[in-house]
């Protein structure tokens, strides 16, 4: 059985600039969105690249701080200026730009799952020498206090995939923020429609306003968990 996400995440702070060691929940956020976006687009036919082309396909067209992304040609690469909404400033986050630094990030995952009492690999040398995106989500995993969310998320990042969110944590998770429990139901619905990754969740986690969570997702639609968190019991 899943856990109540409330209990199972840790809640972290959102405030303060980048750290490569020990990047915010919202920063988090946003790197799983602009890796996302940046695999998207290289699914994409050849096309000049321009630094106000679109890369959003349908999805929200703003990072976890409600401004639009933005676009570096050579080499390409998608970015936020994140939480200053300034471009060219130390709390930038870059597709290409690794959000965590790996040894550090590998022990984390070693203790997650010496915590939970199962081997890992991310007790590996190897770990530290994986893409980047892989090693950002075993760093992520780190920040559940849930064992069964957290090696659920070690296993999915050390297996290259995203590492999705079942609807009913995220529904959990949103609607304690919200203090809606009664929305849990179409929470979950909604989300169902799309998918949810483990940064995002997070992100959810540590919010403290219905608006803020709406910004924690790129995929799971934004207006209308919104709309539905914020409608009166």
């Amino acid at each position: 059985m899943i856990r109540s996400a409330v209990v199972g995440l840790a809640i972290l702070t959102a405030t303060g600039h980048a750290d490569p060691r020990k990047p915010t929940p919202r920063e988090r956020a946003a790197y799983g969105m602009l890796t996302y976006l940046a695999h998207l687009d290289a699914a994409r036919p050849a096309h000049p690249c321009s630094p106000t082309m679109d890369v959003t396909w349908g999805v929200a067209k703003t990072d976890p701080w409600d401004a639009s992304f933005v676009v570096r040609c050579a080499p390409f690469a998608i970015g936020s200026t994140g939480a200053d909404r300034k471009a060219g400033t130390a709390d930038d986050l870059w597709s290409d730009r690794p959000l965590v630094e790996p040894i550090a990030a590998c022990r984390a995952g070693c203790a997650k799952a010496r915590a939970c009492k199962v081997k890992s690999k991310a007790c590996d040398a190897s770990c530290a020498r994986a893409p980047a995106e892989t090693v950002f989500y075993v760093d992520t995993c780190t920040q559940l206090a849930g064992c069964t969310e957290a090696t659920d998320c070690l296993d999915a990042a050390l297996a290259n995939r995203a590492g999705l969110v079942t609807c009913k944590v995220f529904a959990e998770a949103a609607a304690h923020v919200a203090k809606r429990p009664g929305a849990v139901a179409a929470l979950t619905t909604e989300c169902e429609r799309d998918v949810l990754r483990y940064p995002e969740l997070v992100c959810v986690a540590s919010s403290t306003t219905v608006a803020e969570l709406a910004l924690c997702f790129l995929t799971v639609n934004r207006d209308n968990v919104r709309a539905l968190l914020e409608r009166n019991e």
